[in-house]
């Protein structure tokens, strides 16, 4: 040990405190001045600069302690009340000034003066300049393998942002990474690497970045799904948290085969934000080997615990009309109801509609977005106008409209087929139910049928009870409305531990007053109105979103890229549709997260704490750093000379500090 490290010059201080068992801070600072103890250490290398209580002269001056900012050479002795120029005492000089060198300086009037002159003296100016040449030069391995640890992690740091950067652009455009063949002589390495490469040429120090090392290159497929993950994972914190800052939201789910027949759900949020802005945003894909009810519903579970979302905090959700998703008894809506009352169900109203008039709507314009009010106002007037239809005028108009076009367009006249006879034994049996009187009357009651056909579909479909999103609309829009306590108990008792129904009352009739009045801007906040609004804003009224992602898995995960696994696959589709977010998340300052500490590093430090606890310094002389290196299974460095120098490390299985002389260094406690 004691070839590789020498004590510091301590005996005194050790002694002293031996001799007196029953010492204290007071036997301490009786025992030894440490601070002036540390003047006439010989390595020192800084001056001696106490703040102490100064004392006045016969002119009422002092020494300031504010001159050892300006000038960093100066020292002071107490003891004579003078100062002195380290420099010039530690490098000293035939021409030196005698006064800073031995005697000292006193004359406090003109100190600022002759202190200036001085350190514009050729002999202090030579002083100086070894004094700093020493500084660098005595500096221990410890500090200089930090010194250079420091400025290849920042170097390699900024290198590291640039291929994040590469990384973001491939995933925001949705582009493949990877080629077929890697290799350096490949005409065609992809992507990623054919970006990076390109780069390269014009940066000298990202080439010796990717080229110079073989092992740490960072563009290795482990690595790139690592930064993918780490990107991603910042844009979905940030999206989870605006949905827990509203504290409820709705979940909108889908799902779909992927090309290798796959099933993949797509999890999308719909929440509001403070000013009432409806976002949804998609989050996940998570693959369900099986369809089930139960299966689909378990996988729901485990995802929203491993966002830190609370099923509880679900106020509606919408899927597709499938019986594992909106099955009444075994359906995913069912088992989601049992848990969470306030997790009304909506079925997909664009579905819906689509279904109840068998694709006769598919010509309807689409809205980028539609609220429960716009649907139900969309069903009530299919409703009325197919009510309407069922009038003789009605028909009468329509049949008109039919004679016109069959003479526009000269198209031969409809007869009705020949009557059918039927036979004796079947008489009395059997209806002449289908016998028309004339081709008009056999229209007529075609049409009738097909009216009250769609209005039973209509019926069907949308039947389901979502009563207290109905009563939250009147609540919102129907200003002459009155209410009471009772009326509102009843109707939304789902909602009891949202919203507070004596507030509500009350603040039903200022908010009554104020709309019926756009003129005045009220702005409720913290209130059960408000409230009100962000769950019936919160609620969806279809599942577009899960769908449009739909579109994003095909462009992702392709044909040529069928071995995708589903966590990058989820990460490369998160960036990919939520690529605005990308924009204003700081994911570049998260490149610290990849990989751990360097474990030379974690050494070196160890070693300094060690050595400054027990009063010890490395021997430049004989400890010298000849090699250290680094992999991903080991990283050892070598202290002594090539032939006796000894590993810290000596296998990629040790997980201490490893030895010096074959004394581990863990077991010194520090």
């Amino acid at each position: 040990m004691k070839k590789y490290l020498i004590a510091k010059p301590t005996q005194p201080i050790s002694s002293n405190l031996n001799s007196n068992k029953n010492f204290d801070s007071k036997t301490i600072k009786n025992t030894v001045d440490i601070k002036k103890d540390l003047r006439i250490l010989p390595n020192s290398l800084e001056p001696y600069q106490p703040i102490v209580d100064f004392p006045v002269n016969s002119d009422n001056r002092k020494f300031l302690a504010s001159w050892y900012k300006i000038f960093l050479w100066l020292e002071y002795e107490p003891d004579n009340d003078k100062a002195f120029c380290f420099t010039c005492k530690k490098f000293p000089s035939p021409d030196t000034n005698k006064t800073f060198l031995i005697s000292g300086y006193n004359n406090w009037k003109n100190a600022i003066i002759s202190f200036k002159k001085h350190e514009n003296s050729r002999a202090h100016l030579l002083s100086f300049e070894r004094w700093a040449i020493k500084k660098v030069a005595n500096k221990s391995c410890i500090e200089l393998l930090s010194e250079k640890k420091s400025k290849e992690m920042s170097d390699n740091r900024k290198n590291l942002i640039k291929i994040v950067e590469s990384i973001i652009y491939l995933a925001k455009q949705g582009l493949a990474f990877r080629g077929h063949n890697e290799k350096n002589d490949s005409i065609n390495k992809g992507n990623f690497r054919e970006f990076i490469d390109f780069f390269a040429t014009k940066d000298s120090s990202l080439s010796i970045f990717v080229n110079g090392s073989k092992n740490a290159n960072y563009c290795s497929p482990t690595i790139q799904n690592e930064l993918v993950g780490i990107i991603a994972n910042e844009v979905r914190l940030k999206i989870l948290s605006m949905i827990k800052s509203n504290k409820i939201f709705a979940l909108v789910l889908d799902e779909t085969s992927d090309i290798t027949n796959v099933e993949q759900m797509s999890f999308c949020f719909r929440y509001v934000d403070n000013e009432l802005n409806i976002h949804e945003r998609f989050l996940t894909f998570c693959s369900a080997p099986t369809t089930d009810g139960e299966s689909l519903f378990k996988i729901i579970k485990e995802a929203l615990k491993n966002f830190g979302l609370n099923l509880s905090d679900i106020v509606g959700q919408c899927y597709d009309g499938a019986a594992n998703m909106s099955g009444a008894y075994k359906g995913v809506a069912s088992r989601m109801l049992n848990e969470n009352k306030k997790a009304l169900f909506v079925h997909c109203y664009a579905h819906k509609l689509n279904l109840a008039l068998q694709d006769s709507c598919s010509s309807i314009s689409e809205k980028p977005l539609i609220d429960f009010k716009t649907a139900k106002q969309l069903v009530n007037a299919t409703l009325n106008h197919l009510e309407d239809s069922l009038s003789s005028d009605a028909f009468e108009d329509l049949w008109k409209k039919c004679s016109d076009l069959k003479k526009k367009f000269n198209i031969s006249k409809p007869e009705l087929c020949r009557k059918r006879a039927i036979k004796k034994r079947f008489k009395g049996a059997v209806n002449d139910t289908n016998q028309y009187k004339s081709v008009k009357s056999k229209f007529k009651a075609q049409h009738k049928e097909l009216i009250l056909k769609l209005i039973q579909c209509l019926d069907d479909r949308f039947s389901e009870d979502l009563k207290p999103i109905s009563f939250i609309h009147d609540i919102l829009f129907d200003f002459e409305k009155q209410f009471s306590l009772n009326l509102l108990t009843s109707n939304l008792i789902i909602y009891k531990d949202l919203i507070d129904f004596e507030s509500l009352l009350s603040e039903i009739k200022v908010w009554q007053n104020f709309r019926k009045r756009p003129e005045m801007d009220l702005k409720l906040e913290e209130c059960s109105i408000d409230k009100l609004q962000e769950i019936y804003l919160t609620i969806p009224i279809s599942s577009a979103s899960p769908e449009r992602s739909f579109s994003c898995l095909k462009r992702i995960k392709s044909y040529l890229r069928n071995s995708m696994n589903q966590e990058r696959l989820s990460d490369l589709a998160l960036l990919n549709i939520e690529k605005e977010e990308i924009n204003d998340t700081k994911v570049i300052g998260q490149v610290d997260d990849i990989g751990k500490p360097s474990t030379l590093q974690k050494d070196l430090d160890y070693l300094n704490e060690w050595s400054k606890k027990w009063l010890m310094e490395f021997n430049e002389e004989k400890c010298v750093v000849i090699h250290y290196g680094s992999s991903n299974q080991k990283c050892q460095y070598l202290l002594g000379s090539t032939e006796t120098g000894h590993k810290l490390f000596e296998s990629a299985k040790e997980k201490d500090l490893g030895v010096i002389q074959g004394i581990p260094v863990n077991s010194l406690e520090i």
